[in-house]
């Protein structure tokens, strides 16, 4: 008779008073059944308490336990567990990125570290470390990946809690966020409007859809001339180190403006391109792969700011991020845009103060400040209240 292994599952329950309920496979007639299981009070028992009534309730039922985990480290746990689970939504370079940070500065410390002696103080101590090594995002993606495996690691059962669940962000200097001035962006379109070559028609049509699309850098070297539908693209691929993946892209498929500036370059540089069937390219490099962003800025885009003087760096991110910063007063429309589920990470992490700006509103409020201090210009609210009805100057004041 075959033996069916199982170790049942734990769930929170209730409303009001919270329970821990179990649920587990029955077999009755060859068929199976999942019913559910009040195992106690959660006041009175941790998740992992829980787990041990259940498995006991399972063998006494006649049922065989899974067998129980050896004590893991953190990098055992990290390669044959938490990878296989998670890896299979993860894009290529969300794996090269995670792959980095755990081989260069997680795993150094934690990889021969067992789960279970980890603990908030041995973290603390980890990102004190680190601070002087890494700035905010860094310091960020590290902290979001050791909290995710710690915390599967706790689901299934080989840690009493979540040591990070306590600690906080550490400080860490302010992220730098630059982004460009309207005539730096103007200077630099124009100078690349001015080399009419294949070559040259092909990147300033990138560097418009940067600036105007303001695109992420894989999705313009994703776009393909079936995504190119007149006055908007349909973003939905994306490009990454050379390659090319279909239907892939960081927040699922959209539709972009195109201004029609943009579509006219577009459209010049299509009369010139080598394959516009609808499965082609629009910007294929020389061996008609897509181009590596860095290898396409660091030639082409990022040169022009040295020449120009501009101190800001060129770069996909920062073209999207001035775009945020100069059309901030519509901040919805622009979150859309930019393709951000959230118009807080568009304000958080894509809009700047834009100086001049800030220079007019603080230069309009002391004015107005300062004009309520002359009565003979504007009578003040005391004297308007004194003297006769309120008038519409009054009335403005008290609002």
């Amino acid at each position: 008779m075959h033996t069916h292994y199982q170790d049942g599952t734990v769930y929170e329950t209730g409303m009001r008073v919270k329970k821990w309920a179990g649920r587990i496979r029955v077999y009755e007639d060859g068929k199976a059944k999942r019913p559910n299981i009040i195992l106690g009070l959660k006041s009175e028992m941790t998740r992992r308490q829980a787990s041990a009534k259940l498995r006991a309730m399972i063998k006494e039922s006649g049922g065989k336990p899974a067998p129980v985990l050896k004590p893991l480290t953190f990098g055992a746990y990290w390669k044959d567990h938490y990878i296989p689970l998670r890896s299979i939504r993860w894009s290529q370079p969300t794996r090269a990125g995670y792959d980095g940070y755990m081989r260069s500065l997680i795993l150094p410390t934690f990889e021969h570290v067992f789960l279970k002696d980890i603990d908030h103080l041995r973290l603390a101590n980890f990102f004190a470390q680190l601070r002087s090594r890494c700035g905010y995002w860094a310091m960020q993606r590290i902290r979001v990946l050791i909290k995710a495996i710690l915390e599967e690691a706790l689901q299934d059962d080989l840690i009493g809690k979540n040591p990070m669940a306590r600690l906080k962000m550490p400080k860490t200097e302010e992220p730098e966020q630059p982004y460009l001035a309207k005539p730096e962006i103007a200077s630099v379109l124009k100078y690349m409007a001015g080399n009419q070559t294949p070559h040259g028609i092909r990147d300033y049509a990138i560097a418009r859809i940067g600036a105007f699309c303001a695109v992420r850098a894989a999705e313009a070297f994703g776009l393909r001339w079936e995504s190119y539908l007149g006055d908007r693209f349909l973003i939905q691929d994306s490009a990454w180190e050379g390659k090319l993946f279909e239907n892939t892209t960081k927040k699922g498929r959209r539709h972009v403006g195109i201004d029609a500036k943009t579509k006219q370059i577009i459209e010049q540089w299509k009369a010139l391109c080598p394959d516009t069937r609808p499965e082609a390219l629009i910007f294929p490099s020389e061996a008609g792969t897509p181009f590596a962003s860095r290898n396409w800025l660091q030639r082409n885009l990022q040169p022009i700011g040295t020449r120009l003087k501009i101190k800001s760096p060129l770069t996909f991110q920062v073209m999207r991020r001035t775009f945020g910063t100069h059309n901030q007063k519509q901040l919805t429309h622009t979150s859309k845009h930019l393709g951000h589920r959230s118009t807080t990470t568009t304000s958080r992490f894509y809009v700047e103060e834009v100086p001049d700006e800030v220079k007019k509103m603080q230069e309009g409020y002391a004015g107005e400040i300062d004009g309520l201090e002359n009565p003979r210009k504007k009578p003040s609210a005391e004297k308007l209240d004194r003297t006769g009805p309120k008038s519409k100057s009054h009335s403005f004041v008290n609002h």
